[in-house]
């Protein structure tokens, strides 16, 4: 926490760093306590799958009232105008547009098949709940990523100069062939073999590009709390970071327990080995 002060025009005493320590210590204790619980009460099945349509919603709505809380402190969203007379959309539109692309939109699109509320409407309904997820996730995320380029075009910054964009710009991209490929074989290939070699590739692919969505956020929102304050904005930034992740557990969590469900029903439907023609003459 030392580092924490490092900038503060007068340094906290040895009380002060202890208590501070001690009340995070506790908290995050508590925190990882809550989530171990979480895990073994609502365990990967139905439960899990009705839970998360609530909590992962309440988690939307706390994040976005604590980023919005940031975004107060940080100025607000008011037009950026730079040193040549050239105005922009304000950089912090950038962080808005990709929160809401990928913790928004990339969380309904994964829960499409089990929490969300077009689960109930068949397979057709949460594919097509699914691909309109995705689709909207790529506009925000790629408008998000554009507001970030122009304004560092304006202001003469290098593009692509640290950890955060290169993760950012990675995951979009990935994001959008996944999207591209997806699209392919699930709306014009007609080979179900091909459709069904692709299911575990697809899935891994969405799973994993949302996990490096929420690495990449949470790097962003460091860059909010960097002068070294250790003040109300900064545990809003922190507390933002550490709801990030309890969604990402809690949405990752219902992909599982789908998956384990869809893998219990094909299993009983076909037989192990009907699944997978090709496993017995290998």
């Amino acid at each position: 926490l030392g580092g924490y002060f490092a900038k503060m025009a007068s340094p906290p005493d040895a009380g002060e760093i202890r208590d501070q320590t001690t009340s995070v210590a506790i908290s995050l204790s508590f925190l990882a306590i809550v989530i171990t619980a979480d895990v073994w009460i609502l365990g990967f099945g139905a439960v899990r799958r009705t839970a998360n349509s609530l909590i992962v919603r309440a988690l939307y709505i706390a994040y976005f009232v604590i980023f919005a809380k940031v975004m107060h402190f940080n100025g607000g969203f008011a037009k950026a105008c730079h040193d040549d007379g050239t105005c922009t959309l304000n950089f912090d539109y950038h962080p808005l547009f990709v929160s809401i692309a990928w913790l928004f939109l990339a969380s309904e699109s994964l829960m499409a098949y089990s929490t969300s509320p077009f689960a109930k409407c068949g397979h057709a309904g949460s594919k097509m709940y699914h691909a309109f997820m995705n689709f909207l996730a790529l506009g925000f995320g790629w408008f998000g990523v554009a507001v970030a380029l122009v304004n560092d075009d304006v202001d003469k910054s290098v593009h692509l100069d640290d950890c955060h964009s290169w993760m950012g710009m990675t995951t979009t991209l990935l994001m959008t062939f996944q999207f591209m490929a997806g699209f392919f074989i699930y709306f014009c290939a007609r080979d179900p073999l091909v459709k069904q070699r692709f299911m575990l590739p697809h899935r891994f692919l969405g799973v994993a590009s949302y996990v490096s969505a929420c690495i990449t956020i949470t790097m962003g929102l460091t860059y909010y709390n960097a002068d070294g304050n250790y003040n109300e904005d900064r545990r809003l930034v922190q507390t933002a970071a550490l709801i990030v992740w309890v969604q990402a557990l809690h949405v990752v969590a219902g992909v599982i327990a789908h998956n384990s469900k869809q893998d219990e029903e094909e299993y009983l439907l076909f037989g192990n080995d009907d699944r997978f023609p090709d496993a017995t003459s290998s």
